[in-house]
């Protein structure tokens, strides 16, 4: 049972968009990571999950969106979270204890696109997430970024483009240390995420499903909405079907 309160807040500035979210979540029989000894085989463990835990997260998100021309855009995102976990984990004496542990989690981005002339264009794309707070330690963050080159052909019914991953490096490392009152658990998880694309796509026909004509139906004509100066509609939604400008 997750109890959640939200307030978020968004401004356009000439041509910047930004929108920002803050949060508080509480979170009961929480179902969190746990390790701990094998019952059956001597020195070995066992990492599973359970509905012990109870979690406390505060945090925030940041998104803003920039239009530099009317033909590039670049735009930037940012999570800011502090999560409290409280638990049970075995102690030395093989009896389950009370453990808690609590931190930051950063993660964010960026990501950008611009279209030149001849029908060239360009994107890209990056993320990271940070290390994340586990009931009995920290989990490893990793990262991803991406890049594309685009040329469209024949009024954009053809394209063909060609982008890399993960290209300045062949492995992400995932580094986690988990410690109880019995073992202390350190373990790398690598992640090879490296690769290229050649893509090639071509539109045939003339419509698509946003051109398909509608079936007309009974509508009702308000002639009587109210308009401002600009003749533009000050209503809210027009009852019947009629057609609603803002």
């Amino acid at each position: 049972m997750t109890n959640n309160y939200e307030v978020s807040l968004s401004k356009t500035i000439k041509k910047t968009f930004v929108t920002a979210a803050f949060f508080a979540r509480t979170t009961n029989n929480a179902i969190l990571q746990i390790t701990k000894p094998s019952d059956t085989l001597a020195g070995a463990v066992i990492t599973t999950y359970e509905n012990i835990g109870h979690q406390q997260t505060y945090g925030s998100n940041i998104f803003s969106n920039v239009a530099l021309s009317s033909k590039i855009n670049v735009g930037i995102f940012l999570n800011v979270l502090y999560s409290n976990l409280e638990g049970q984990i075995t102690n030395l004496d093989g009896i389950l204890e009370n453990s808690s542990n609590a931190g930051f989690n950063l993660s964010g981005g960026m990501f950008g696109q611009a279209q030149f002339k001849k029908g060239w264009g360009v994107q890209a794309f990056g993320f990271m997430q940070g290390a994340q707070v586990q009931l009995q330690g920290r989990q490893g963050g990793f990262g991803f970024y991406t890049i594309g080159v685009k040329k469209d052909f024949k009024d954009k019914k053809a394209s063909l483009g060609l982008a890399a991953e993960n290209f300045l490096s062949d492995r992400f490392n995932i580094h986690t240390e988990l410690n109880s009152p019995q073992f202390n658990q350190v373990s790398d998880v690598y992640l090879y995420n490296r690769g290229f694309r050649l893509t090639f796509s071509y539109k045939i026909g003339k419509m698509s499903a946003m051109e398909m004509p509608r079936k007309k139906g009974k509508s009702v004509n308000n002639d009587d909405v109210k308009t401002d100066g600009n003749g533009q509609n000050t209503s809210g939604g027009v009852p019947g079907g009629g057609q609603n400008r803002q």
